[in-house]
């Protein structure tokens, strides 16, 4: 197995710890690993080796050995991440906890549940979208990129990782194939 962690994925890192509040940071790391070992699990118990593991600008990705398992593994796969952190933000709840600590798995988990080709929600729903479909889904996501922007203005938020993170992902789609 592989890992390649890349100039922009330590420059943020770096950022991160220079700029942002220390519990929070120790929050979103600790979601940030519950999501990422949700995948390395779930591919464990189907038997997919990890091949490489990237930690790149605004995220990590595992990839497989092989692409040719079937796609209900795939799935499995993909939804593992953001279940982990939805139901950890569930299991805390539950044991009395609120706050900061279950608004970080939560968001987590439902910030990765968003239909972006590099969420884990995009790669979900492009298992089983049509190849003609894609240029719907990417309208969409368009739509939700510009609008959480303009939305961001308007609603004074001056929070630079927000607009970094949705201009991210805005460039992705109208970039990539």
């Amino acid at each position: 197995m592989m890992v390649r962690i890349t100039v922009p994925f330590l420059a943020i890192l770096a950022w991160l710890f220079a700029c942002s509040d220390s519990a929070l940071r120790q929050l979103a790391f600790g979601a940030c690993l519950l999501h990422e070992s949700g995948h390395l699990v779930m591919m464990g118990l189907l038997r997919q080796p990890v091949r490489q593991i990237t930690c790149y600008g605004v995220g990590i990705q595992i990839q497989a050995e092989s692409c040719l398992y079937p796609l209900w593994q795939d799935a499995l796969v993909l939804m593992a991440g953001p279940f982990c952190n939805l139901l950890f933000a569930g299991v805390l709840w539950l044991c009395g906890v609120r706050g900061a600590a279950v608004a970080m798995q939560l968001g987590t988990g439902l910030l990765n549940l968003l239909p972006f080709q590099q969420l884990d929600g995009g790669a979900f729903l492009r298992l089983w979208l049509p190849e003609q479909g894609e240029w719907v889904l990417r309208g969409v996501c368009v739509l939700i990129a510009v609008g959480g922007l303009c939305w961001g203005g308007v609603a004074g938020i001056t929070n630079i990782t927000y607009y970094c993170f949705l201009g991210s992902l805005l460039l992705t789609e109208l970039l990539t194939k």
